[in-house]
């Protein structure tokens, strides 16, 4: 169907145009001078959150880091308000890291650099491994994150 924003299709299947006020065929409103096209927003493809997604994000902890108001890298003095909660572990690991607490506060700067350089993000990785093993098992550790960072 088309996209032009008078486009309606009424309940009979019928297409009108709201504004020439008629019932037209599809033809017509792709040849209409009257015609406006729509434009489809950049955020339309992304995947709105839930309220059980948004609850769990609310309840973040971290097993590592007691304060998420202050960024955990060292030497940074970010105001708290600029600090963002971050999965360690992230895509479809997201929701065991949120659930598990492999959560770390980062400023934007440190968080660009998580998702941009491996080796900073492998640091906070192996950290978080060595955290979870001081109560848990490797094996128990591979079963929720599937691979081992440490050797």
């Amino acid at each position: 169907m088309a996209n032009c924003k008078y486009l309606k299709q009424k309940i009979n299947r019928k297409l009108e145009c709201k504004k020439q006020k008629k019932i037209i065929n599809i033809r017509e409103c792709n040849r209409c001078p009257l015609c406006e096209w729509t434009t489809k927003d950049n955020n339309s493809n992304i995947k709105k959150r839930t309220y059980k997604q948004s609850k769990k994000e609310k309840q973040r902890y971290s097993i590592i880091y007691k304060d998420l108001t202050k960024c955990c890298v060292e030497g940074c003095l970010t105001p708290y308000y600029n600090v963002e909660k971050n999965e360690v572990y992230e895509g479809a690991k997201r929701s065991t890291s949120i659930k598990n607490g492999f959560v770390c506060p980062l400023c934007k700067i440190h968080h660009d650099q998580f998702h941009n350089d491996r080796e900073f993000a492998l640091i906070y990785k192996k950290m978080f491994q060595r955290k979870f093993e001081e109560t848990h098992s490797r094996e128990e550790f591979l079963g929720i994150v599937y691979c081992s960072y440490l050797k």
